[in-house]
């Protein structure tokens, strides 16, 4: 596997998996991963002899629910070792459910220390369902914001983990700091936040919660934020189109990916996400499948790497989450 090329901005987010029960019973294989310039993770992913402490996967594919885990020895000892090599200081493990079963689960690794600040937030339904509170969290640099938030609540509707909850579709807000929708904007002000990304999350056949990645200008939780819809006018039907994107100042992408449609039955990454309802990552060479149309502008901006998430509600793919570094 071939490292990608690296750029001077590094995202918070450094790496990610994608874990998938193995058809004899037997224990969890790692399926596709994105390493960036996390070299110790890659190595450990590519030792054929190593055995990674799948306990924590596993408990998250048993019960269904999303964990964020700040101590990384409950991945086991290989990982954590091999994280604090690559500067990762937490994770974020995700189910993905297909017919209201848990499919596979994925791992997202996040750096921390040395001037990192970005949010990972899990949001769940309290009070009857009719209120969203703080579950799961992990703050790099931001200890204000944290403080602030534990006493927030979100209604059904309101802010950006209310909207996600009830429409059951993705947002991005592009500038948290001066977003009226965005109940925590003084906080992120002073913090230094710029983008935040609302993804609602399925529990079995229940939306339960929301997840929230929030972004400083400095050390964006990914470089590029995008969200992919399939298009609901009358000849769009079976054509996916963009219809929210944030590129931190890469214009040429941001250009190109206006003109960019993907089927919803092809073999690109939104389009193999949307299709199969799992998660699909790429890095080097292979991000080619993240858009012809836009190939040469994201081989401008030296981005390395890409993750393909769909968003799942009832069954049905609502959109797909694309995040580029």
């Amino acid at each position: 596997m071939t490292p990608p090329n690296l750029t001077m901005t590094q995202t918070l987010l450094a790496a990610a998996e994608l874990w998938c029960p193995t058809t004899d019973g037997g224990p969890f294989a790692l399926d596709q991963g994105v390493y960036g310039g996390c070299e110790a993770l890659r190595t450990l992913a590519e030792r054929p002899t190593s055995e990674p402490d799948v306990t924590l996967v596993a408990e998250v594919f048993d019960q269904g629910r999303p964990r964020v885990v700040t101590d990384l020895n409950d991945l086991g000892f290989m990982v954590a070792e091999a994280a604090a090599s690559d500067g990762v200081t937490a994770a974020l493990l995700l189910p993905s459910f297909v017919q209201g079963e848990v499919d596979s689960v994925l791992v997202f690794y996040f750096r921390g220390g040395n001037g990192f600040r970005g949010a990972v937030e899990l949001w769940a339904g309290t009070k009857g369902r009719f209120e969203l509170s703080l579950d799961q969290s992990y703050y790099a640099g931001l200890d204000r914001f944290a403080r602030i938030s534990r006493y927030v609540n979100f209604p059904k509707g309101s802010g950006l983990p209310g909207q996600c909850w009830d429409l059951g579709m993705p947002r991005i807000v592009p500038d948290v700091k001066s977003a009226k929708g965005f109940l925590r904007s003084s906080g992120a002000e002073s913090d230094g936040l710029s983008v935040g990304l609302g993804v609602p999350v399925m529990c079995r056949t229940e939306l339960r919660s929301v997840l929230l990645l929030l972004s400083s200008s400095a050390t964006p939780v990914a470089r590029v934020h995008e969200v992919w819809i399939d298009n609901p006018a009358p000849e769009g039907p079976g054509k996916l189109t963009r219809s929210q994107g944030v590129y931190g100042g890469l214009d040429a992408l941001a250009a190109a990916s206006g003109n960019q449609t993907f089927s919803t039955s092809g073999e690109g990454l939104v389009e193999r996400a949307w299709s199969s309802a799992r998660p699909v990552m790429a890095e080097g060479e292979a991000l080619a499948a993240a858009g012809a149309e836009r190939l040469a502008a994201i081989r401008e901006a030296q981005l390395g790497w890409a993750v393909a998430c769909p968003v799942v509600v009832v069954d049905q793919v609502r959109a797909v989450v694309l995040l580029m570094g």
